[in-house]
């Protein structure tokens, strides 16, 4: 037996006695939270409701896989921004491919103890957006471009938001679209979507049709 045998052999019985998806998930995974503007202030909270993480949109976090023996983590997410609605998220968890490989490594140990115990067997999506919503209430709301007496861009209020919504489409964000208008001027109209992968989009429509940004 030579030594890329030996060496095979050695990393089937690690994986085996280990887990598959604790060796290549580990325990925590990395996760980048948008918005839709961007600068939201954002609070993230595990399942407990402790919160876990604060920052500014765009930004990227660590977080824990499982929240005990066979019980993945959860998480909430709450946005704030100047000028827009308050909103919030959720980042639910899926089993990952690895921790299947314990069937076909014969690993039983690592699929009812060690993946289970660490949480490895599940894993989030790599990134989540949302698209915030501009208060009507709020006479400088759309980042100061509308004043007051203007009119109201509460969602799907606009003369594009039909074109935004099928260019969307176009697009593959989502099979139906629902745009609303974050921001306005005199020749333009700013719509923000979420897509149907957890991302968001926006458009920005003139006379001209509609372009993503």
């Amino acid at each position: 037996m030579n030594r890329v045998q030996r060496a095979g052999i050695a990393a089937a019985a690690l994986v085996a006695l280990s887990g598959c998806a604790s060796i290549f998930n580990g325990q925590t995974q990395a996760v980048t939270i948008g918005s839709v503007p961007a600068g939201a202030e954002v609070t993230i909270n595990n399942r407990a409701g402790q919160a876990v993480h604060t920052g500014v949109t765009p930004l990227t976090v660590q977080l824990r896989r499982g929240a005990g023996y066979f019980r993945s983590e959860a998480y909430s997410v709450a946005y704030k921004k100047d000028g827009y609605a308050d909103a919030s998220a959720r980042i639910d968890s899926s089993v990952s491919g690895w921790y299947i490989g314990n069937i076909i490594f014969g690993g039983l140990i690592g699929m009812l103890g060690v993946d289970p115990a660490t949480g490895g067997m599940y894993v989030f999506p790599e990134q989540t957006s949302t698209a915030l919503v501009a208060r009507t209430d709020a006479p400088f709301a759309a980042a100061g471009t509308r004043s007051p007496g203007a009119p109201s861009t509460s969602p799907r209020i606009g003369v594009y938001v039909g074109s935004a919504e099928q260019a969307a489409s176009n697009l593959s964000c989502a099979k139906a679209p629902s745009a609303r208008m974050v921001d306005s001027g005199p020749t333009f109209e700013r719509f923000a979507m979420a897509c149907d992968n957890g991302s968001a989009m926006v458009m920005r429509c003139t006379a001209g049709g509609c372009q993503r940004e």
